[in-house]
């Protein structure tokens, strides 16, 4: 078990989890790249954006300074999607001296169309046991003890029993998996899914018809992750990806951002329909993921095998093709 958790990224997620280990006893360093932010932290021991008071088993450091100090370490990588594989080139000569690296981004690199384990593994090596923890979360909600679950998928079943047992808590469940493509690929394809919503409820589409959504993007995680399951020459478990379809990182967290008003993606999909301005709106909402990952998902397998949603989407916001006139719409 380790001795401390390292978090690199001080966003609210990566601080809401650092603020959730500390309560379960484990010694937590978070780094930072704005250092006014970390100045504030270590001075106030506060984010007044979540009401967090840390406790003292926190520490903040700037991330340049991060290095290696003999200690049983478990890394959890907390950037952004776009900033993640930067994230680990850079680190690279810290990241590799450690067995264990976890992270809480979704999304695929927009430059290479990988995924983020591919990311993790050609650049630090394949002998890492790597992790994702996914499912529908909010930062706001974990600091506020509300009960959820997620999905932890990790490459070795040691690993992820151990980082589950650091997680675990009476109100954060861990659902344990080893199907770390399904549970990447459930991530993107929510964010963009989450999108499309909005510019269905924008459009005054029916709620039957958002959940008509989920079952096609359902359709669609399946596919696209039997397809990269076969590009990588890995032998397809069925009964692991049907629990997939039917975890907290896939049909818990294509609710969550679909139904409610809370994603940034579905945020972004309603206000497309009058403005569609990406820049403006991102500006405004903040960092869409789903957006960033549309073009690389896209890439990642053969045009034949696009479905209705990833192609709507990509049809929408790059294509200028109006909402009645996508794929989608002959399937709902």
């Amino acid at each position: 078990m380790p001795i401390k958790f390292r978090i690199l990224g001080s966003g609210e997620w990566g601080l809401a989890i650092g603020n959730h280990l500390s309560w379960n006893n484990y010694d937590v360093e978070i780094f930072g790249r704005t250092k006014s932010k970390i100045d504030n932290l270590i001075k106030s021991r506060k984010y007044s954006a979540l009401n967090l008071k840390f406790l003292n088993n926190v520490t903040f450091k700037y991330l340049d300074d991060i290095n290696y100090d003999g200690d049983e370490v478990y890394n959890i990588i907390a950037t952004s999607s776009s900033g993640f594989a930067d994230c680990i080139n850079y680190h690279r000569d810290y990241l590799m001296l450690y067995e264990n690296i976890c992270w809480l981004t979704k999304g695929i690199d927009s430059h290479s169309c990988r995924l983020f384990d591919e990311v993790v593994c050609d650049t630090l090596g394949d002998q890492l046991n790597v992790g994702i923890l996914s499912g529908p979360s909010f930062a706001r909600d974990l600091v506020l003890r509300k009960n959820m679950s997620v999905s932890l998928a990790t490459s070795n079943n040691s690993f992820g029993d151990e980082l589950s047992a650091c997680l675990n808590s009476s109100f954060f469940h861990i659902e344990h998996t080893s199907d770390l493509i399904g549970v990447q690929v459930s991530g993107i394809m929510k964010n963009i899914a989450a999108i499309l919503s909005g510019m269905l409820s924008a459009s005054n589409f029916p709620k039957s018809d958002l959940s008509t959504l989920i079952d096609i993007t359902k359709d669609e995680i399946l596919q696209i992750t039997t397809i990269i399951y076969e590009q990588r020459k890995i032998k397809i478990n069925g009964s692991i990806l049907a629990k997939t379809l039917a975890s907290p990182s896939c049909d818990g967290d294509l609710k969550l951002s679909c139904l409610e008003d809370h994603s940034r993606n579905r945020t972004f999909g309603l206000n497309w329909v009058t403005e569609k301005n990406a820049d403006t709106l991102s500006k405004r909402i903040g960092t869409i993921e789903g957006y960033n990952s549309v073009i690389a998902l896209s890439n990642l397998i053969k045009p034949a095998d696009v479905g209705p949603v990833l192609k709507s989407v990509y049809d929408i916001l790059f294509n200028d093709t109006r909402l009645e006139d996508t794929e989608i719409i002959k399937n709902l």
